[in-house]
Formats: C-alpha cells, sequence, structure tokens
C-alpha cells in the first residue's frame, strides 16, 4: 500500500513503511502514469494505493535508483464504493476494496467485487448471495457485521466465536482470510431485565483468546452440525488442553514404562489401537468428550486430531524420531485407516 500526498511541486510516497520523495507525472484526476524515486522524506500521505516496484539496473554513489508504477490509488465510501474523482486504477489491476477482485462491468469501475463466498456492491454495502455461513442473529445479506471500519473480510468468510463457559455463540466476520476462532474467557454480569415473570441475565465477555482450527473444512462443518440438532450431534464446545492433561493422557498409556523404553518400536506397534489411541482412550475414560475442540497454544483440534496430536507425544517419550514416526503413521493410515473409524468421531 502507499500514502501520496501533494507539496508544490513535489509528492511523497511511502511504500511498505519506506518514504520517498518522489517526481509524479500525472492529470487533474490522478491518473498517474510514473514515479522516480529520488530520496527518502519522513512526510505521511492519506491516499489508498497499491504500488509496484520495478528495480533499474542503474547505481549511483552507493544508491539504487528505482522506477515505481502506481497501480491503484483510492478513496472510499464506507462499505467500499470508490469516491469519483479521487480515484484511479490502471485497466491491468484487477482489485479493489477489502483486497477483492473487481467486476466493473456490473456496476461501473470499483462498484461491484467478487471473493470466494459471495458477490459485493459496495454502494449498498451488502452481498447479492446469501451467506452460506449464516448469522442468525443478523440478515444473510449482511457484511463486514454492519461495521466496515472495525471489520475486514478479504473471503466474504466468518469466524466461529464461543463463550467463556466454552459454548458456541455466534459466527461473526472478522477478516481473517481461513477459518478462525475466538474463545472468550472472562464474562461480567452487565444487567438483568424481568418481563412475564421471565428474567435475563446480560454479559459482558472480555479477554478473547484467538485460535485456527487444526481442520478448518470439518471442523467447521461439525459446529454446524452441532447447532443444526441442537447438539445431539457436531462439535458445540471448545476448551483449553493445558499441560496436566496432556501429561494425564502420556502416564495412562504407559509410554514411559521400562518395557516400552526398553522397545519403543514393539510397545508403538503393538499399543497404537490400543493404550496409545489417545482420542478414544480420551473419550473411554471421560477426560475427552466428542463434542469440543481441544486448544493447545494458538491451535483447536477436534477428538480425533487431538488424539493424533497426543499421539506425535507419545512418539517422542518413546524417543522414536520423526520420520520413522510419520512412516509408521503413513502404514497405519494406508491398510488400516478405513478399519479404525469409530462412532466417537461421528460428527
Amino acid at each position: 500500500m502507499l500514502a501520496l500526498l501533494k507539496k508544490e511541486n513535489m509528492h511523497f510516497l511511502r511504500i511498505d513503511a519506506i518514504l520517498y520523495v518522489c517526481n509524479v507525472t500525472a492529470n487533474e484526476k490522478l491518473q498517474v502514469t510514473s514515479i522516480s524515486v529520488i530520496g527518502k522524506q519522513k512526510v505521511l500521505g492519506n491516499h489508498l494505493g497499491t504500488v509496484s516496484d520495478k528495480p533499474v539496473y542503474k547505481v549511483s554513489s552507493g544508491t539504487v535508483y528505482f522506477n515505481a508504477e502506481v497501480s491503484s490509488i483510492s478513496d472510499y465510501y464506507p462499505f467500499g464504493a470508490p469516491i469519483k474523482g479521487r480515484s484511479f486504477s490502471s485497466a491491468e489491476y484487477r482489485f479493489g476494496f477489502n483486497t477483492q477482485e473487481k467486476t466493473d462491468e456490473i456496476s461501473g469501475p470499483g462498484n461491484h467485487n467478487t471473493a470466494t463466498f459471495w458477490e459485493y456492491d459496495g454502494r449498498l454495502g451488502r452481498r447479492w448471495n446469501i451467506d452460506p455461513k449464516p448469522i442468525p442473529s443478523i440478515s444473510n445479506y449482511v457484511c463486514f457485521d454492519n461495521n466496515p471500519i472495525f471489520f475486514t473480510d478479504p473471503f466474504g468468510d466468518t469466524a466461529a466465536v464461543f463463550k467463556p463457559d466454552g459454548s458456541f455463540w455466534k459466527f461473526e466476520n472478522n477478516g481473517k482470510k481461513e477459518w478462525s476462532g475466538t474463545l472468550y474467557q472472562n464474562s461480567k454480569v452487565t444487567s438483568t431485565k424481568t418481563a412475564n415473570g421471565v428474567t435475563k441475565t446480560y454479559y459482558n465477555y472480555s479477554n478473547p483468546l484467538s485460535f485456527q482450527f487444526n481442520d478448518p473444512e470439518v471442523d467447521v462443518l461439525a459446529i454446524k452440525n452441532g447447532v443444526a440438532s441442537n447438539g445431539a450431534v457436531g462439535i458445540t464446545r471448545v476448551g483449553v488442553m493445558n499441560d496436566a492433561m496432556v501429561e494425564k493422557q502420556i502416564v495412562r498409556s504407559g509410554v514411559r514404562d521400562a518395557n516400552a523404553q526398553n522397545s519403543p518400536i514393539s510397545y508403538a506397534w503393538q499399543q497404537g489401537e490400543n493404550k496409545m489411541d489417545y482420542g478414544v482412550k480420551g473419550i473411554q475414560f471421560g477426560d475427552l468428550k466428542a463434542n469440543t475442540f481441544y486448544i493447545r497454544g494458538s491451535t483447536a483440534y477436534n477428538v480425533g486430531d487431538i488424539g493424533n496430536y497426543l499421539w506425535g507425544r507419545g512418539m517422542g517419550e518413546l524417543k522414536i524420531d520423526l520420520l520413522t514416526a510419520k512412516a509408521g503413521a503413513n502404514y497405519n493410515n494406508i491398510f488400516h485407516g478405513r478399519e479404525q473409524k469409530t462412532a466417537l468421531y461421528d460428527f
């Protein structure tokens, strides 16, 4: 991105946080044709745009000179429609507001954008199609949660949000390119209201913990299944797996016992479908639940995937090197993968 500001006969250009003094050739409509970088200057501008640097193989007194092509300069209305007379885009540059590809033949320059999950009209701030990942509390045509100043949404996508008690709350736009999640860790009662004999308590949630899903396609579908079935199937909760929980699974699997340490390969082979089947054993012993994601670091795992994570830890305790562990996992998947399916992982 760039910032461009005119001052007398000079222009100041910011490219990737580096500020340059520039000579600019332009007409009154900001149709910039070229920029020659001649030095650095700490001056900021306020026009959004896009620049591509093309190095010219010329060095003088230790200075490398560049020519920069301005691909676009834009001022936007709140939901992304370009302001006429204050925006420019070259014919070759395909992208506009929110980093999405423009479809100028529909509504004119910059007014219509296409992303992975929508056709979007920046004049209306609404999508043409129904949101494939709807938020129950708002219209299926709403974008950016009606707040384009705070949120971006490059793919027309959404995030999964969980309450402090770990239960699923809602989907919302957070502007990330891939599915992600948020677990609010603190809650405070703000008010209570009683109407027709029914008392409602209102909360303020804070201290959000952001995370990525280990298997976004499967995991998000599991959330939707949970919502649709009211928790009968699918995944409706998330929790943090701390070190003590990991330690409990590792100790129970016996990987630190003498017989395991003396014959690690043999132990892993024999116990891979028994003590070292961490996901299944965790459910059987009541430590893990099929309807819950488990967060380790910044990643949330469904119960099957957290079992794989723990299996990797178990192989580490057996001091089996990574290459051998991968080979064993691949062999097991090829020859036994379908046989080892379990209803416990039916999300």
